[in-house]
């Protein structure tokens, strides 16, 4: 045989080869999906299979245990507005028995058929009115009485005035003890934000607080609260670093860095190069990471937020005012020019 007719001979095997290697390859491929595919079958049925058990024991369950299930369903909800009929002899409200009759009985109106801003009150269905005359527990209803008074005296109409009363979710107290801070403490707005490293949705909210600091600047103060949830791997540990990076005075760039680089968070060494850019002292922010304090503050501020409603992130608190996830910046703007407007008020 020539030297040509050998070169094609072995061209010719090794593209039978080739071919007998694909098929084998694409043979195996199916089998694989045949099975995986088989497996998430089973994994389904079993699944519905479950589900349809659950489904007949709750069929079965005895009718105090559905009550039960009702009920706490209930106790979750606010109760609805009991408006009452107070009048300015009844309430302590300092400049309110100084209004004209016609421009008091708006602010009376505003104050007996708003429901009362802070958690207790709102919770229970009370009216501004009957939170200003029963409770102390709000220490913001003395500030919104004199915002309706504020209000009404320069001409705006009652339905202004009580939707200026009126919050999506009540005033409670938050305490930023040992939290990081940033803006003077004399800013008349505080904004407290639990929020946690991992969390897509904080991460976004982040351009909204900046837009609000360019457009207020010392007006606000913003605080940071740890809400590190147990599915976002990476979530604790990122607090721990940043609070540790706050011992060294750089909590709030050590902050950005870590929002900005979010989707890198799983990489190795990845606290550790934040650290570098941040321009910390690594062997001392490495040995602070170890300090108890900064656990129990981890522990404390989870703690707080059940007491105050925080059920997700990023959740917010203006001045007391709670607000829920990645808002517009509309939103807090709504709530921060009301807050404003008081404190220049006196």
């Amino acid at each position: 045989m020539s030297d040509s007719n050998k070169a094609a001979s072995s061209i010719y095997i090794l593209g039978i080869a080739l071919i007998l290697a694909i098929l084998a390859g694409t043979a195996a491929s199916y089998a694989s999906y045949k099975m995986g595919y088989k497996q998430a079958a089973t994994e389904a049925q079993v699944e519905l299979a479950n589900k349809d058990k659950e489904l007949a024991l709750a069929k079965k369950a005895p009718s105090s245990v559905k009550d039960s299930v009702k009920s706490k369903k209930r106790s979750d909800a606010p109760e609805p507005l009991a408006e009452t009929h107070y009048k300015a002899s009844d309430l302590d409200i300092p400049g309110l028995s100084a209004l004209p009759a016609e421009t008091a009985a708006i602010v009376l109106e505003a104050l007996n058929t708003t429901r009362g801003a802070c958690e207790p009150c709102h919770m229970k269905g009370s009216s501004t009115a009957e939170c200003l005359k029963t409770t102390k527990i709000c220490e913001n209803m003395p500030r919104l009485a004199k915002r309706a008074i504020r209000m009404a005296r320069s001409g705006r109409k009652l339905d202004e005035i009580k939707e200026a009363l009126t919050y999506e979710e009540p005033w409670v107290k938050v305490d930023i003890t040992g939290a990081p801070v940033k803006g003077p403490s004399t800013a008349p707005v505080t904004i407290v934000e639990y929020s946690e490293f991992q969390c897509p949705f904080c991460a976004r909210s982040q351009a909204t607080i900046r837009e609000l600091k360019d457009k207020y600047g010392d007006k606000i103060r913003l605080a940071f609260l740890n809400y590190p949830i147990s599915r976002h791997s990476h979530a604790k540990q990122a607090a721990i670093a940043a609070l540790a990076a706050n011992k060294q005075g750089m909590f709030w760039q050590y902050h950005d860095l870590l929002f900005q680089r979010q989707k890198d968070i799983r990489k190795d060494g990845f606290f550790d190069d934040i650290a570098k850019e941040t321009g910390l002292d690594i062997a001392r922010w490495k040995k602070d990471q170890q300090d108890p304090a900064i656990e129990e503050q981890i522990k404390k501020d989870l703690l707080q937020s059940r007491k105050v409603g925080v059920r997700g992130t990023p959740t917010f608190f203006i001045n007391g005012y709670r607000l829920r996830g990645a808002k517009p910046t509309a939103f807090f703007e709504q709530i921060i020019d009301l807050e404003l407007a008081d404190a220049s008020a006196g």
